[in-house]
Protein backbone atom coordinates (compact mmCIF):
# COMPACT_ATOMS: atom_id res chain seq x y z
CA UNK A 1 0.00 0.00 0.00
CA UNK A 2 1.31 3.44 -0.88
CA UNK A 3 0.75 6.67 0.99
CA UNK A 4 -1.01 9.23 -1.18
CA UNK A 5 -1.95 12.89 -1.03
CA UNK A 6 -4.04 15.24 -3.14
CA UNK A 7 -2.01 17.97 -4.84
CA UNK A 8 -2.76 20.03 -7.95
CA UNK A 9 -5.98 18.17 -8.71
CA UNK A 10 -4.54 14.63 -8.59
CA UNK A 11 -3.86 11.87 -6.11
CA UNK A 12 -0.05 11.54 -5.97
CA UNK A 13 2.02 8.76 -4.48
CA UNK A 14 4.02 10.38 -1.67
CA UNK A 15 7.05 8.19 -2.27
CA UNK A 16 8.90 6.77 -5.22
CA UNK A 17 7.21 3.77 -6.77
CA UNK A 18 8.20 0.27 -5.57
CA UNK A 19 10.99 1.49 -3.26
CA UNK A 20 12.76 4.75 -2.54
CA UNK A 21 15.98 3.51 -4.09
CA UNK A 22 14.46 1.87 -7.18
CA UNK A 23 15.13 3.54 -10.51
CA UNK A 24 13.70 2.42 -13.82
CA UNK A 25 14.32 2.70 -17.56
CA UNK A 26 11.73 4.22 -19.89
CA UNK A 27 10.77 0.76 -21.19
CA UNK A 28 10.03 -0.39 -17.66
CA UNK A 29 7.77 2.56 -16.78
CA UNK A 30 6.09 2.54 -20.20
CA UNK A 31 4.82 -1.01 -19.63
CA UNK A 32 1.03 -1.08 -19.28
CA UNK A 33 1.11 -2.76 -15.90
CA UNK A 34 3.85 -0.62 -14.29
CA UNK A 35 1.55 1.44 -12.04
CA UNK A 36 -1.20 -0.21 -10.01
CA UNK A 37 -4.61 -0.47 -11.64
CA UNK A 38 -6.17 2.98 -12.03
CA UNK A 39 -2.83 4.76 -11.62
CA UNK A 40 -0.46 6.11 -14.31
CA UNK A 41 2.82 7.94 -14.83
CA UNK A 42 2.20 11.73 -14.62
CA UNK A 43 2.59 13.96 -17.66
CA UNK A 44 4.98 16.90 -17.91
CA UNK A 45 2.06 19.29 -17.34
CA UNK A 46 1.06 17.40 -14.18
CA UNK A 47 4.60 17.59 -12.79
CA UNK A 48 4.68 21.31 -13.59
CA UNK A 49 1.37 21.79 -11.75
CA UNK A 50 2.76 19.91 -8.75
CA UNK A 51 5.89 22.08 -8.64
CA UNK A 52 3.80 25.24 -8.95
CA UNK A 53 1.55 24.12 -6.09
CA UNK A 54 4.61 23.46 -3.91
CA UNK A 55 6.25 26.86 -4.41
CA UNK A 56 6.65 28.66 -1.13
CA UNK A 57 6.46 25.49 0.96
CA UNK A 58 9.41 24.63 3.11
CA UNK A 59 11.97 22.50 1.33
CA UNK A 60 10.76 19.10 2.40
CA UNK A 61 7.93 19.86 4.77
CA UNK A 62 5.65 18.68 2.01
CA UNK A 63 4.67 15.05 2.20
CA UNK A 64 5.92 14.51 -1.35
CA UNK A 65 9.50 13.73 -0.28
CA UNK A 66 11.04 15.11 -3.47
CA UNK A 67 14.20 16.35 -1.75
CA UNK A 68 16.53 13.97 0.02
CA UNK A 69 19.66 15.78 1.23
CA UNK A 70 21.81 18.86 0.48
CA UNK A 71 23.48 18.49 -2.90
CA UNK A 72 20.93 15.92 -4.08
CA UNK A 73 19.62 15.87 -7.64
CA UNK A 74 16.57 13.65 -8.19
CA UNK A 75 14.64 13.02 -11.40
CA UNK A 76 11.39 11.24 -12.25
CA UNK A 77 10.01 10.05 -15.56
CA UNK A 78 7.08 11.87 -17.12
CA UNK A 79 4.70 10.22 -19.58
CA UNK A 80 6.07 12.45 -22.37
CA UNK A 81 8.52 11.26 -24.99
CA UNK A 82 10.87 13.67 -26.77
CA UNK A 83 11.73 11.25 -29.59
CA UNK A 84 12.48 7.56 -30.07
CA UNK A 85 15.60 7.80 -27.86
CA UNK A 86 14.61 10.30 -25.16
CA UNK A 87 11.78 11.14 -22.77
CA UNK A 88 11.16 14.07 -20.45
CA UNK A 89 11.99 13.93 -16.76
CA UNK A 90 10.95 16.23 -13.92
CA UNK A 91 13.72 17.01 -11.47
CA UNK A 92 14.59 18.66 -8.18
CA UNK A 93 17.94 19.87 -6.95
CA UNK A 94 18.58 20.76 -3.35
CA UNK A 95 21.65 22.94 -2.94
CA UNK A 96 20.83 25.72 -0.48
CA UNK A 97 23.33 28.56 -0.27
CA UNK A 98 22.20 29.77 3.15
CA UNK A 99 19.74 29.02 5.93
CA UNK A 100 16.89 30.93 4.26
CA UNK A 101 17.49 28.96 1.06
CA UNK A 102 17.40 25.71 2.97
CA UNK A 103 13.82 26.45 3.96
CA UNK A 104 12.41 26.88 0.43
CA UNK A 105 11.27 24.47 -2.24
CA UNK A 106 12.28 26.30 -5.40
CA UNK A 107 14.87 24.35 -7.36
CA UNK A 108 13.02 22.20 -9.87
CA UNK A 109 12.76 21.78 -13.61
CA UNK A 110 12.42 19.43 -16.55
CA UNK A 111 14.74 18.04 -19.19
CA UNK A 112 15.44 15.16 -21.53
CA UNK A 113 16.79 11.80 -20.45
CA UNK A 114 17.97 8.90 -22.57
CA UNK A 115 15.41 6.12 -22.37
CA UNK A 116 18.01 3.62 -21.18
CA UNK A 117 18.83 5.88 -18.20
CA UNK A 118 17.40 5.00 -14.82
CA UNK A 119 15.16 7.53 -13.06
CA UNK A 120 12.67 7.41 -10.23
CA UNK A 121 8.96 6.94 -10.93
CA UNK A 122 5.80 8.19 -9.23
CA UNK A 123 2.25 7.31 -10.14
CA UNK A 124 -0.85 9.51 -10.10
CA UNK A 125 -4.56 8.88 -10.13
CA UNK A 126 -7.40 11.21 -11.08
CA UNK A 127 -9.48 12.38 -8.14
CA UNK A 128 -12.87 10.73 -8.33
Amino acid sequence: MYLTTKVAGLNWMMENFKADTAKFTWDEIAAQDFCPSGWRIPTLDEWTSLFTAMQGLSANASAMNLITYAGAFNSWWTANETNSDKAIVASTRYAPMDYAGSKKFDSYGTGDSAKESRNFARCVKDIE
